[in-house]
């Protein structure tokens, strides 16, 4: 067995010992949540097409969750610029010269 192959092999060896694993563990039964039913008591109101859009950007969690990406990108980019913080070093000696 070469040097080579023998992480090849362990590797294989692990993939196979957690695959096999894997296959044995059961699963949770899924449970589908009951559809909701249209209240009879409230009063339906026609919509607006700007208005039904308006109401959809709102409830979108998407739309949401990128509201905060420029932040994101903002700490992202000051977080990458730490790496170029300069950093200075000195020493201080202190003896006697004899001549």
């Amino acid at each position: 067995m070469t040097i080579r192959t023998a992480p090849i092999l362990a590797s294989a060896f692990v993939f196979l010992l957690v695959s096999s694993t894997a296959q044995t563990e059961t699963k949770a039964p899924v449970i589908a949540a009951p559809a909701l039913a249209p209240n009879p008591d409230a009063q339906a109101r026609p919509l607006g097409i700007d208005e039904a859009i308006s109401l959809g950007v709102q409830n979108n969690l998407g739309v949401q969750v990128n509201r905060y990406t420029p932040y994101v990108a903002q700490y992202e980019a000051e977080a990458a610029w730490g790496a170029y913080d300069p950093l200075f070093e000195g020493d201080v000696v202190y003896g006697e010269q004899t001549e």
